[in-house]
């Protein structure tokens, strides 16, 4: 079996909803780095994996027993800044899927949760002033 394959296994630990969400850019991002630190030598390349692996245990574990343990918290709150019009909003929304992607590569999962419901609340916005914009040559919105 190959480490790529055995860290997409071991994604399996995660939640269910977790999983569906981030497990492919995880995977990507593991294979990515494990590349760079397997041309440093077997030993970083060691190194990497059981990191990543104690890291994946780690968190999986956290995620699942966290609701046991704590209370549930405040849902996320949306960005206080409004975007004024369909172009902002779409820039709002890439913005929001490139910190979530970046939070995802440092193993910020919290974070990266935060950025996930702002990119779906951006997404939906969008949808709204696209159904909103009117056809060419029509009126004003």
């Amino acid at each position: 079996m190959k480490v790529k394959d055995l860290y997409r296994s071991l994604l399996r630990l995660y939640p269910v909803d977790f999983r569906e969400q981030f497990s492919q850019e995880m995977g990507s991002i593991f294979e990515r780095r494990a590349a760079e630190r397997s041309s440093k030598g077997r030993i970083a390349l060691a190194v990497f994996v059981a990191r990543e692996f104690l890291s994946i245990m780690k968190n999986a574990c956290a995620m699942r027993m966290g609701p046991i343990f704590t209370r549930p918290g405040p849902t996320p709150v949306a960005s206080p800044c409004l975007p004024r019009n369909l172009q902002e909003a779409a820039e709002q929304r890439a913005r929001a899927i490139r910190n979530m992607v970046a939070c995802i590569g440092k193993h910020e999962f919290t974070q990266a949760r935060h950025y996930s419901y702002e990119e779906i609340r951006l997404r939906q916005l969008v949808e709204q002033l696209q159904s909103k914009v009117p056809a060419e040559g029509g009126g004003t919105a």
